[in-house]
């Protein structure tokens, strides 16, 4: 199957869109049940439905938002909200840009969610290309004059940071204080127009807060070192220390608020504290590389794993680990 998007809530329940199906697991990974929006399920070709995201609240609360197809002329893109864990759904409308094709969801501060909208070309620099609105899918507005970048961290409901895409200054890592209203550079990847010297090297990730002082992303190697790192602040950003990754061909392959997972040729490895403890996770099985990967809490895993390739892109197998040990297939049961 072709997997979109993985999105975990707790321990046992997570979403994820796969083969345009909105897939729903209580158990840990165990069993995924279809609870797409009615009348949103794909035919054989994939080709008339698209769910562009899917972003799991709580246990119960998940929004999916349904993105245009090649011939759809509409100005907006549907919000499918659902209370009761995907039984019923409520549909609202968040506008699109102009040529706009997808909507990606994220959570805001508080219970508010920030949609960045493409322009269909799979980018979001433009000035109203960022919305934020209620987990209801309700009064979602323009936020700022030029916002426009990738995930934005959330580290006080106030200061946002988000690294910079496309026209917004590609790979420079951007600031704001006043909720998205205005950005400044935080830190350059390279020398720009005015001569500026780079402060950073070329992130791999999006930047993580864990709270309000200690976040990370991963950069690359620098002439000391030989891997990548994970760039640690401790002082709510003011400074970035460099940590080393111990495995010389990592490239990272997860980066969030539980967990970072770097991918090497020989070894996955997984830290939780920062980059101060690393273990290792479980190979793929043979033959297969990782594509995604997400935690479940403590020691359950859900990851995807290659397995060629389809008519749109790689196809991928989903596999479980509830002891971070071993792989398994999970159950799936459509409506």
């Amino acid at each position: 199957m072709r997997v979109d998007r993985i999105s975990v809530s707790d321990d046992a329940h997570a979403w994820l869109v796969a083969n345009g199906t909105a897939w729903r697991t209580t158990d840990s990974g165990a069993t995924f049940v279809d609870r797409t929006p009615p009348g949103l399920h794909a035919p054989a070709d994939e080709t008339e439905v698209r769910l562009d995201d899917l972003l799991a609240l709580t246990n119960t609360h998940v929004m999916i938002a349904h993105g245009r197809t090649e011939d759809d002329e509409t100005k907006t893109t549907t919000l499918y909200v659902s209370r009761d864990n995907g039984e019923t759904y409520v549909a609202k409308k968040v506008p699109r840009l102009p040529h706009g094709r997808s909507v990606h969801l994220q959570r805001g501060p508080g219970a508010t969610v920030i949609a960045r909208r493409s322009d269909g070309n799979g980018m979001n620099s433009h000035v109203d290309s960022v919305m934020i609105g209620s987990d209801q899918g309700d009064g979602f507005r323009v936020v700022g004059d030029k916002t426009g970048y990738g995930e934005i961290a959330i580290q006080t409901p106030t200061t946002w940071w988000a690294m910079g895409s496309c026209c917004a200054a590609p790979s420079n890592l951007y600031k704001s204080t006043n909720a998205g209203q205005t950005w400044k550079v935080a830190l350059l990847s390279a020398e720009d127009d005015n001569g500026h010297k780079p402060t950073t090297t070329q992130p791999q990730s999006e930047i993580i807060f864990v709270d309000g002082a200690h976040g990370y992303f991963v950069r690359e190697a620098t002439a000391a070192r030989e891997s990548a790192v994970l760039a640690v602040t401790n002082d709510g950003g003011r400074t970035f220390a460099d940590v080393p990754v111990p495995s010389p061909d990592a490239h990272v392959l997860y980066a969030g608020t539980n967990a970072c997972v770097m991918d090497g040729e020989t070894k996955t490895i997984v830290t939780r504290d920062l980059g101060k403890t690393w273990s290792e996770l479980p190979r793929p099985p043979k033959g297969a590389t990782y594509m995604q990967i997400a935690p479940f809490g403590k020691t359950s895993w859900i990851a995807t794993f290659s397995a060629g390739n389809g008519p749109y892109g790689p196809l991928e197998r989903v596999y479980v680990s509830r002891d971070g040990q071993t792989w398994s297939e999970p159950t799936f049961e459509k409506r």
